[in-house]
């Protein structure tokens, strides 16, 4: 049995990785930190997979104290360790900047702890998409260039560069993943996909409106669960630097609220109303993923088509 510690466990993309576990030929025991045990986690990790859980362990850890991390670090004694923890808001960064300091902070207590065992396991790093900025450039790889705007941003790629140093000075594998947007039904209401269908869903004889930023900016949207088969192809494969992660397809953000509001039977052209104040200074129109390195060294691809992932995203 290998041992497996996942920081951010109770996350989206945390649950969706727990069901790759559970569901592949090899036998984990599952570790995963967060900040508070509770049963939501296994009552919506049953909503995706049906797999026996009892190898799954949650521990209570701070993940701002270097102490509790060091400790179960060593407790565990990973042969590999997922960093998805941390504030994952782009903004909230702005009007709460300890946020970004968490990020950077919790991945310095999870690495440092990792480099005191005897046997370095793999390691995998969420970095994101918000790193690209606005560079003009349509589809991204792993080169960039790298622009980061928001203090969100900033982190992500400080945390992305110190990963790119290790693997030049380490013996172990550590893999940079940068993500694009990646949605499922376990995201909270204020991500795209959720708000839209929420109001949706709520207002169907209202006459609030729906305000957006944009319904013509372009992004690269994923189903959560593809996206997480890719973290453990990576994570498995003894993979080292930095692989884009997203479905190399741009979709505008028109096109998601059509489809959103045509599953509940609404037209959304009188209740959807642009405004432009909602936009970050600097934000890119359109910005979609080039996953050529990670298909053609590990022939992964996402599964799922924007409107299938739209459909798995909301809930009537």
């Amino acid at each position: 049995m290998k041992n497996i510690l996942i920081a951010g466990i109770t996350g989206q993309d945390g649950l969706y990785l727990t069901k790759q576990l559970l569901e592949s030929q090899e036998n984990y025991n599952i570790y995963g930190v967060t900040r508070e045990k509770n049963s939501l986690f296994f009552d919506r990790l049953k909503t995706i997979t049906n797999n026996e859980t009892k190898n799954i362990f949650l521990n209570e850890v701070s993940l701002m104290n270097s102490k509790e991390v060091s400790q179960i670090v060593l407790d565990v004694e990973p042969d590999y360790v997922v960093y998805l923890s941390g504030p994952s808001s782009v903004y909230n960064s702005f009007r709460n900047k300890n946020d970004s300091f968490q990020i950077e902070e919790i991945f310095k207590n999870l690495f440092k702890s990792v480099q005191k065992l005897k046997k370095f396991p793999n390691f995998f790093q969420a970095s994101s998409s918000e790193m690209y900025g606005n560079n003009e450039k349509k589809y991204q790889n792993e080169t960039g260039p790298f622009n980061p705007i928001s203090p969100y941003a900033v982190s992500k790629y400080k945390i992305h560069n110190s990963i790119q140093n290790y693997t030049n000075t380490l013996e172990g594998n550590v893999v940079s993943g940068i993500m694009f947007n990646h949605e499922s039904k376990f995201r909270s209401n204020n991500f795209l996909f959720k708000k839209i269908s929420k109001y949706a869903k709520n207002h169907k004889k209202g006459k609030s409106k729906l305000k957006l930023g944009s319904l013509d900016y372009v992004r690269d949207w994923s189903f959560a669960e593809d996206i997480c088969e890719g973290i453990y192809e990576l994570l498995i494969s003894d993979k080292r630097g930095s692989y884009v992660l997203g479905s190399g397809e741009g979709t505008s953000i028109k096109y998601v609220v059509e489809k959103i509001f045509s599953v509940y039977g609404l037209d959304w052209e009188d209740r959807v109303t642009v405004d432009s104040s909602l936009l970050r200074t600097g934000d890119p129109e359109n910005i979609i993923s080039n996953p050529k390195k990670i298909f053609s060294e590990l022939n992964w691809k996402t599964k799922h088509k924007i409107d299938q992932t739209i459909e798995k995203c909301i809930e009537i």
